[in-house]
């Protein structure tokens, strides 16, 4: 199940309880919250080309098929290229922070301060996000936010 996560020296992120992609156990909460820090992180101005018009998550809705993992692909390669110390498997899964040997070597981490970094209100407050529909409230509800468990 999604959590909050102590990363050390009182820094949070959001966090899946079980891997997230091709063959992982994939649970709903998990999948749910990869869905949405990618939605986001691909509606940044300077990834939105990224995508294509082909490719985006439409809907975030706990299931994993082949286009999501082509996305975290994308996304690994992404950060990969341009992320300074970025170290990341480009295998299309997602897996919990603390199971990657290190914060540069974690998709979630990298994940997590994209959207600190560019959606402020909604990483501090994700229910309050107009694209969170009622499953994805309910999934929050149930890990908090990191902003309450700073």
């Amino acid at each position: 199940m999604a959590e909050i996560y102590n990363v050390g020296a009182g820094i949070t992120f959001y966090n899946v309880g079980k891997a997230v992609g091709e063959g992982m156990p994939n649970n709903i909460d998990d999948v749910m919250l990869v869905q949405w820090l990618l939605k986001h992180h691909f509606e940044r101005a300077d990834k939105r080309a990224m995508l294509g018009s082909v490719w985006s998550i439409p809907v975030i809705n706990g299931i994993v098929g082949t286009q999501l993992v082509e996305i975290i692909k994308i996304y690994q390669y992404d950060a990969d290229l341009n992320v300074r110390n970025a170290d990341l498997a480009l295998d299309g899964r997602i897996y919990p922070i603390q199971a990657c040997g290190g914060l540069n070597k974690s998709a979630m981490a990298w994940l997590n301060l994209s959207i600190a970094g560019h959606f402020k209100k909604f990483y501090a407050n994700p229910k309050s996000d107009p694209i969170v529909g009622s499953d994805v409230k309910t999934m929050f509800d149930h890990i908090g936010d990191v902003a309450k468990a700073a």
